[in-house]
């Protein structure tokens, strides 16, 4: 029967590690590309001559993908922690310390002088790109004890940094001290699996984004109440 023509199938996990092209980082005089890996490793290769440039290693995972900050990249990882290097050889110029108690797996947003990052402990930190200081942080309580991914990724819209949390909302907090501007819930009346992990986007003034209760949802950036 067909129950006994089962055959095991390969296990492929996802793997989320990207990478960033830095212009005019390589000593080729060509661009760099930095790549975040999982063996808690972050190199930077040349893409003229393939060389490898530099290799940083990281307490934790790296899945996020890099962000450049003027001549500088900031790499976010499992750990919790966020460093900001030098494209040109590497060079830390500041670790934080873990942000509490979950990984980071969504890349920063930057907004001037400011990077938003989000863990999967629920939690949404303002980090000045300058000094890697924390400036305020903002934390959302667990709806479940079971979670599917946590947190959203951060977007930054105007004087908003919104994101998605795993209790099922999406929040816009003020950029400049984290006081809550509004909050959608698109959880409804679920109780698990509520999940808004999709990193918001914008296209012509509507915030998309997806939560398990709902699927994709679309806001106005005006008035979030119209969905």
């Amino acid at each position: 029967s067909a129950l006994y023509d089962m055959r095991e199938v390969e296990y492929k996990p996802m793997e989320r590690g990207e990478g960033a092209l830095i212009a005019a980082g390589a000593p080729s005089g060509g661009e760099l590309l930095v790549l975040p890996g999982r063996d808690r490793s972050v190199r930077a290769i040349d893409t003229v001559t393939g060389e490898l440039v530099w290799s940083v290693a990281t307490l934790g995972a790296n899945v996020a993908a890099p962000v450049r900050v003027g001549n500088d990249i900031i790499v976010a990882s499992l750990d919790g922690t966020l460093r900001r290097l030098s494209a040109r050889n590497g060079r830390a110029l500041w670790t934080t310390e873990p942000l509490g108690l979950g990984g980071i797996i969504e890349r920063p947003a930057l907004d001037g002088e400011r990077l938003f990052v989000t863990t999967t402990d629920n939690r949404l930190f303002a980090i000045s790109a300058a000094t890697g200081e924390r400036l305020w942080d903002r934390r959302r309580p667990h709806r479940a004890e079971l979670t599917i991914s946590g947190q959203a990724g951060a977007l930054v819209v105007g004087e908003r940094v919104i994101t998605g949390t795993s209790d099922g909302l999406v929040v816009a907090y003020a950029v400049t001290d984290g006081a809550t501007d509004w909050a959608v819930n698109l959880a409804g009346d679920a109780e698990e699996f509520v999940d808004v992990d999709a990193t918001p986007v914008i296209s012509g003034g509507v915030i998309v984004t997806a939560g398990y209760a709902t699927g994709l949802v679309g806001l106005s950036a005006v008035d979030p109440a119209f969905q």
